[in-house]
């Protein structure tokens, strides 16, 4: 999909925040696809109320680059536990210092981006406390995305090469971070004009020709 640069809406006060809204709703009859509120979030309150912390378990939905399917998308789903909580900034080598969460998990090619769900046990202790809760699967809220992850150099004996190999830590943008950029008021304001619907039009010589679903 192309679409210009202008369109993209960024947080509107931190700009070492990796989050991008592009106010657009794919036609249903082009793309097939899913949504979840943003009231599932994780937030300073949640965190506070659930206990949220090292630990808990974490999965990410994205693609994987040597298998993205060719009639569809074609998503995976990468396990993995909060390893740090954002308690001070994390120094990368694109954008400066982040506020993130660190996750153990192999972040690999095609996860940037990809949603970060917290699994919350139906069972749970907090605050000396016993939370159950009704849903027998648990609660899945959203933890954040996916930034990046870190590299070590590492040097192969047998090519002489220097290469990059995964530590298997990865950084997450808050959730908040999206809240924040999804409630800036131009985007809220576009939002209740119906003004999402005005991106259409990318799809109408796009790559979805006529009769061609795609998912989303």
């Amino acid at each position: 999909m192309d679409a210009d640069l202008d369109f993209w809406v960024r947080h509107p006060t931190d700009e070492s925040a990796d989050v991008a809204v592009f106010p657009f709703l794919p036609p249903e009859e082009v793309f097939r696809f899913r949504s979840f509120s943003l009231e599932s979030a994780v937030t300073p309150e949640v965190i506070s109320q659930e206990g949220i912390g090292i630990g808990d378990e974490v999965f990410i939905v994205g693609l994987f680059v040597n298998h993205i399917g060719k009639r569809k998308n074609i998503p995976i789903i990468r396990i993995g536990n909060i390893a740090a909580m954002p308690e001070e900034r994390i120094q990368t080598n694109s954008v400066g210092p982040i506020e993130a969460y660190l996750v153990e998990a192999l972040s690999i090619g095609g996860l940037s981006g990809s949603p970060v769900f917290a699994h919350l046990p139906a069972v749970r202790v907090h605050d000396n406390a016993l939370k159950i809760t009704t849903d027998g699967g648990g609660v899945f809220r959203l933890l954040g995305l996916i930034h990046g992850h870190f590299d070590v150099d590492h040097r192969n004996a047998s090519t002489l090469t220097d290469e990059k190999i995964n530590m298997g830590i990865a950084m997450v943008v808050p959730a908040e971070k999206i809240i924040e950029t999804v409630n800036r008021p131009e985007v809220l304001e576009m939002k209740n004009r119906g003004g999402w619907k005005l991106r259409d039009d990318i799809f109408s010589s796009g790559n979805a020709g006529p009769g061609t679903t795609k998912q989303a």
